[in-house]
């Protein structure tokens, strides 16, 4: 009987103890927590949303690298190549440099204005002169223009107001990310290469263990309140038990001795016959 209460006992301090693991981790904070993350990210690891963002993640890399950073600074290499690709059509064609640079202007003058604009860091450095060129041929002052540009010509002005920022800091803008070392990615390139192999590639990786998870039933906040009944219903059982054989050791009936039948032998003989002579 001791044994079994013994057992009891136990089966009721397991269920302390899960009682006490659940609110000692805090489960129901943070399953909570966990679930509302699952809610937030399903739309980021659906199929065709890890597709998507595949392509947008090209599309990016395309824009800043393929595009923007050949012509961005000098460092891009673009604008070097500007002399020699006019140097070459005029080796071609037997026209001096200069009437190959006319009939770019005359045939493709936006094309030609953008080769002559490259690298785009020397369209910044001219932009106070353009301001206060604008302000003394306007009779008003850089701030009175400035305001001019934003009222008249927003979307021009969102660009020269933005144009500074983004080439002098192409590739040094500390943004803080890093890649998959843990390194620095400065520069308007880095962002591209954050979001290639920082979130494009882990929702790659991850989306199948992602589904999978947020695919189990029940939901995770609902987890902490299944233990707490387990454990509680083990603590409630476990308890009663254990009162019940404490009960029954103490109400059972102790062994008595079988008392001696009167008038038998010690040795168990028949007893004396009455009135015998």
């Amino acid at each position: 009987m001791l044994l079994m209460r013994v057992a009891w006992l136990i089966v009721v301090l397991v269920g302390v103890l899960v009682l006490s693991l659940v609110f000692g981790l805090q489960l129901f904070h943070r399953m909570d927590d966990g679930q509302k993350v699952l809610d937030d990210a399903e739309h980021l690891f659906r199929d065709d949303q890890v597709v998507a963002q595949r392509n947008a993640s090209d599309a990016v890399n395309l824009a800043v690298n393929g595009v923007l950073d050949p012509i961005m600074t000098e460092q891009g290499g673009a604008a070097a190549e500007v002399p020699q690709l006019i140097a070459f059509v005029s080796q071609q064609t037997g026209l001096s440099e200069a009437e190959v640079l006319a009939a770019l202007q005359e045939n493709f003058p936006h094309t030609t204005a953008l080769l002559l604009a490259i690298p785009l860091e020397d369209v910044t450095a001219e932009l106070p002169d353009l301001i206060a060129f604008l302000a003394q041929i306007l009779n008003l002052t850089p701030d009175e223009v400035s305001a001019a540009l934003d009222a008249n010509f927003p979307r021009l002005k969102s660009a020269i107001d933005g144009l500074p920022t983004i080439t002098g800091g192409w590739y040094t803008l500390e943004t803080g990310l890093t890649d998959v070392n843990e390194q620095p990615l400065p520069g308007i390139p880095g962002i591209g290469e954050y979001l290639d192999t920082r979130i494009v590639d882990v929702t790659e990786r991850q989306r199948v263990n992602f589904q999978h998870l947020n695919g189990i039933q029940p939901n995770l906040n609902a987890i902490p309140w299944l233990l707490v009944g387990i454990g509680g219903l083990v603590v409630f059982f476990g308890g009663l038990m254990f009162l019940v054989t404490g009960r029954m050791r103490f109400e059972a009936s102790p062994s008595v001795p079988p008392r001696r039948r009167a008038g038998l032998g010690e040795a168990g003989g028949a007893p004396p016959r009455i009135g015998s002579s």
